[in-house]
């Protein structure tokens, strides 16, 4: 379609020098006239061609983000079925990294909030306390997190 719009603005261009020549001929004034108003709607014809051009520019932009989005959903898709959620003391939930599906990755935990919103945000332990349990902040979003190592036996 780009191309074909590049085709049709380089026409109008050549219509456009065409009239502009015989413009410049010595005729009649009625002629000079029909010309002029040739011109007019050629000027016309290749502003609109020229902002279908633009549009079409911009679409071709919009689907390639999209795209590019789109593989970044597929891949977040995978990356997050390496993870399950679990609770640790003192009933702080998170996502940890399974066990079989390490590939080398040492033990983790990823934030919840992250999780959902399609991120992989580490919580790392800070150094304090808060009651006796480590704090962890997440590496993405920087919420902090109150847990302990241990995870909590599920309820049923």
């Amino acid at each position: 379609m780009l191309a074909e719009a590049s085709a049709a603005l380089g026409s109008v261009k050549a219509a456009y020098d065409i009239a502009k020549g015989l413009q410049a001929l010595h005729t009649s004034t009625e002629v000079k006239q029909g010309i002029a108003d040739v011109l007019n709607e050629l000027i016309t014809a290749r502003m609109a061609a020229m902002e279908a051009v633009e549009r079409e520019s911009t679409l071709l932009k919009e689907i390639r983000d999209l795209n590019q989005q789109l593989d970044q959903l597929k891949a977040w898709d995978g990356e997050k079925e390496r993870y399950e959620l679990r609770r640790y003391y003192p009933g702080t939930i998170a996502f940890a990294l399974k066990p079989s599906m390490a590939g080398g990755e040492p033990p983790h935990r990823l934030c919840v909030q992250c999780y959902y919103g399609g991120k992989k945000g580490v919580l790392q332990p800070t150094g304090a306390s808060q009651a006796g349990y480590p704090i962890h902040t997440c590496s993405s979003c920087d919420k902090h997190a109150v847990m302990h190592d241990t995870e909590m036996p599920e309820s049923d």
